[in-house]
């Protein structure tokens, strides 16, 4: 009698802190994701705990394309009913007139996003060059929307104060790529007073397609990072392989870009590439350092 009196009282010494256990806030850094309300068919909305009250949205296909050619802007279109969520895993399957098929997947890790893409060539040809082109709008985010607070919200009323607003390039202030472990901003280039700037990477044949200018600079670790306004946040996009990056500092979105590169898809072939977005506390060097312990053959050039 006298044990079981002991284990009780035991039971109600821990009771506070289990209770205070079981209530903890979540940790910081946690992504959420939602479909956004847009008219992209393909985006997907993320919120993280980090940056209350942001939003982004990831589009997550414009175009599929091989090398120059283009399948169509805005052709990858899942129907509401074509995402699925499942484990935490977001994921859709949408294919173009020509068979070709795009796969993805998100799935919420901490303060990234694991991603996945897969291509399934089921055309009548092989794809030689094939790689596709994600965007990543900064509007909707004034941490790192290059402009005011007002310009950076979505919807009608940030349409209203961004009006007569043209160029965005303050961003490229903030905004690095890497080459020979080195980092640069897309303001350092002799191009930077373009406001469609292309970056290639090192040794690829160039890419010219729609208004986008390369410049003389290039990369060799496929990941792009954007510091935030106070340089306590970061937000990047990194992938296994990437073929071009880019960033649109002519369009309101402000947006960036990283493109996966798929390579060679034989008719009837399919090929996948991994990457992760990133919404950290930390710089872009911070950034880097992750995105190498998740994807170390990334860092081998």
């Amino acid at each position: 009698m006298r044990l079981a009196h002991a284990l009780l009282a035991g039971l109600l010494a821990c009771a506070p802190l289990l209770a205070a256990q079981d209530t903890r806030p979540p940790p910081t850094g946690g992504i959420v994701l939602a479909r956004p309300k847009t008219e992209t068919a393909s985006a997907l909305g993320l919120s993280s705990t980090l940056l209350p009250g942001e939003t982004l949205d990831l589009v997550t296909c414009e175009a599929v394309l091989d090398g120059e050619r283009d399948f169509g802007l805005y052709n990858v279109l899942p129907d509401p009913a074509g995402w699925k969520v499942a484990d935490g895993t977001w994921s859709y399957a949408s294919k173009l007139e020509n068979g070709v098929e795009v796969r993805f997947q998100a799935r919420p890790d901490g303060d990234a996003v694991a991603l996945e893409y897969t291509l399934v060539n089921g055309s009548k040809e092989d794809l030689r060059r094939a790689h596709l082109h994600p965007c990543l709008p900064t509007v909707g985010a004034p941490t790192f929307y290059p402009g005011s607070e007002a310009q950076a919200q979505a919807g009608g009323g940030g349409r209203a104060a961004r009006v007569g607003k043209k160029d965005y390039s303050e961003l490229y202030e903030r905004l690095y790529l890497w080459s020979k472990d080195k980092p640069f901003t897309f303001a350092s280039s002799r191009e930077k007073g373009e406001l469609h700037l292309a970056f290639m990477r090192r040794n690829a044949d160039p890419i010219a397609w729609s208004w986008w200018k390369n410049a003389p600079e290039t990369f060799d670790l496929p990941l792009i990072a954007a510091a935030s306004k106070d340089g306590k946040h970061t937000l990047a996009l990194g992938f296994e392989r990437a073929l071009w990056a880019s960033s649109n500092a002519g369009d309101p979105r402000a947006c960036i870009h990283l493109f996966p590169d798929f390579g060679k898809v034989e008719k009837g072939a399919r090929a996948t590439v991994k990457g992760r977005l990133y919404l950290v506390a930390g710089t872009p060097a911070d950034v880097r350092a992750r995105f190498l312990a998740d994807f170390p053959a990334a860092g081998r050039h």
